[in-house]
């Protein structure tokens, strides 16, 4: 006989789930699974709670964090556009699925590129050709900024630099993350606990590295190099801060740790 509403301890939910009782505690904590029913001081969990879970691994399987997925329930709850959502607005993070594209809509998100210069971008990885007439695009917002830096007055090769020490950038952490990881856990390969492991900490390396970069680069901006340039960057590195910011005494800390001592 079905069950009438929710009756499993958090427990069952784990084991049905194929998830440790840590992650669901987790994932109760970003809010992007629904509350327990509570009788008396003993929660428990049923269907509904399961279908949520199995919905959550998809959604991280096709790259998104568990703050995106906490904005999309959200906005799905309270009736919004989804797409909206994804978009996010002018200057803030957001999520972003894999592209694919035909030669000709590559060129075209590409239109102040020479086409030349494609093959370029294969041998960094930014574009993977997969067939006679198809391109996988892993980051489409990474063209969206080789097309938008040369649109306003960057030069191709400039541009080129910046996507390419983006792209070696992101394979040098991926390969030393993965061989850490590997030769740490590689006697634990079935183990499900590490399997749940890797897949969380796939979302967490991706997001941390977004976000040290953005830090990074904020700092960057603020402590120009000696150029000509400089002068003018640091004018409008405040204009440019977005989302928040490391309260003021960190900040100051972490450049002050970054500036070589007097007379060096």
């Amino acid at each position: 006989m079905a069950s009438a509403g929710p009756d499993w301890p958090v427990e069952v939910l784990a084991a049905r789930a194929g998830l440790p009782v840590r992650t669901i505690r987790e994932y109760q904590t970003m809010r992007v699974l629904e509350p327990p029913v509570r009788r008396g001081r003993v929660a428990f969990y049923g269907e509904a709670h399961l279908r949520r879970l199995a919905l959550i691994a998809r959604l991280q399987e096709r790259g998104y964090s568990l703050a995106g997925i906490r904005d999309l329930f959200d906005a799905w709850a309270a009736g919004h556009d989804l797409a909206g959502v994804l978009a996010g607005p002018d200057g803030a993070l957001a999520e972003e699925a894999p592209a694919v594209l035909t030669r000709h809509e590559l060129e075209a998100a590409l239109s102040r590129l020479p086409a030349g210069r494609i093959g370029e971008l294969v041998a960094l990885g930014v574009v993977i050709e997969r067939g006679t007439d198809e391109y996988g695009v892993p980051s489409p917002s990474l063209l969206g900024l080789i097309e938008d830096a040369i649109a306003n007055g960057v030069a191709a090769d400039d541009a080129m630099a910046v996507a390419s020490a983006i792209a070696t950038g992101v394979r040098g952490i991926a390969s030393t993350v993965a061989a850490t990881l590997t030769e740490a856990l590689g006697g634990r390969a079935d183990d499900e606990a590490t399997v749940q492991l890797l897949r969380r900490g796939r979302v967490l390396v991706a997001q941390a590295t977004s976000r040290l970069l953005l830090h990074e680069l904020g700092l960057a901006l603020t402590e120009p190099s000696s150029s000509p340039a400089g002068p003018k960057v640091a004018g409008l590195a405040g204009r440019l801060r977005t989302g928040r910011r490391m309260p003021s005494s960190h900040a100051r800390a972490s450049r002050s740790a970054r500036r070589p001592p007097d007379g060096e």
